[in-house]
């Protein structure tokens, strides 16, 4: 059993992960997290039974807490929210979904950490750069024993994908920008 965490679960790539999952049995949902989309949030919480939600705007949580009393997914907020859930100590994955520097801090913790990352987004290595960590070989992350995955907009891997064991063993190059 797959174990992951999905920081920018309410995004577009994050609802779409969600929803390859859904067709994944060998897929749990252990953190999920959002900017301020309670809404969503709430929907998901009750669909995934997440063990952790982090909503990085504080007044967004706060109503999430409330609306999600009844179940037993845990709450958080602040700015290092994500951080929590990338390093999960049940998790193999953090797809990180969100868009440039936000997913900075939350993807080299859990790089420090051992945890295999899925970058999400069109322009996958924005969140590395500033670190330094991108050069263009698979060896950046080797180092720290973890394996990238990388889920860019061209491609169909998620829509492809017929286990999580292809899913999650799959790894992309990245070929340029478009």
């Amino acid at each position: 059993m797959k174990k992951i965490s999905i920081i920018g679960s309410t995004g577009s790539i994050g609802t779409q992960t969600l929803e390859v999952c859904d067709n994944l049995q060998d897929v749990q949902i252990m953190g999920l997290s959002a900017n301020n989309n309670v809404k969503l949030a709430e929907e998901q919480i009750r669909k995934y039974s997440p063990k952790l939600f982090a909503m990085v705007n504080e007044d967004a949580a706060k109503a999430l807490k409330i609306a999600v009393a009844d179940t037993d997914t845990k709450v958080i907020s602040g700015t290092d929210c994500m951080s929590e859930i990338s390093t999960m100590e049940e998790i193999d994955t953090v797809v990180t979904s969100v868009v440039g520097i936000a997913g900075l801090v939350p993807t080299m913790n859990a790089i420090e950490k051992g945890v295999n990352i899925a970058l999400a987004n069109n322009f996958y290595h924005v969140p590395l750069y500033p670190a330094g960590m991108v050069t263009g070989t698979a060896d950046d992350f080797h180092r720290f024993a973890v394996e990238l995955l990388v889920q860019d907009g061209s491609s169909k891997l998620f829509e492809q994908a017929e286990t999580a064991e292809t899913l999650f063993d799959t790894t992309l190059t990245y070929t340029g920008m478009e």
